[in-house]
């Protein structure tokens, strides 16, 4: 379960990108793309919101055969798990 985030919530695709991420680890957006049979734009566009919204990261960008710029591949940001008690402890 998503720990819940401001703002607009994650919909049905980003979700289902966070969950291959989750199981198959580096992944670029073509990759994705094929993965869950959707439009390369579409996997483009989910990884920036979700890692604008800080849920996955670059972990490396490679050099690919016949693609002018690097490629990223994208990989889950784990975040520690943090008890109700400890975060009423910590106001900030």
């Amino acid at each position: 379960m998503q720990e819940k985030l401001p703002g607009r919530p994650v919909g049905p695709i980003a979700e289902a990108v966070l969950e291959l991420l989750k199981e198959k680890g580096g992944l670029t957006a073509r990759e994705i793309a094929v993965q869950l049979m959707m439009p390369i734009e579409r996997a483009k566009y989910t990884c920036s919101r979700l890692e604008s919204r800080g849920l996955i990261r670059v972990a490396k960008r490679n050099r690919m055969p016949g693609v002018n710029k690097p490629v990223a591949q994208y990989k889950v940001v784990h975040r520690p798990q943090v008890s109700p008690t400890a975060r009423l402890s910590y106001p900030f």
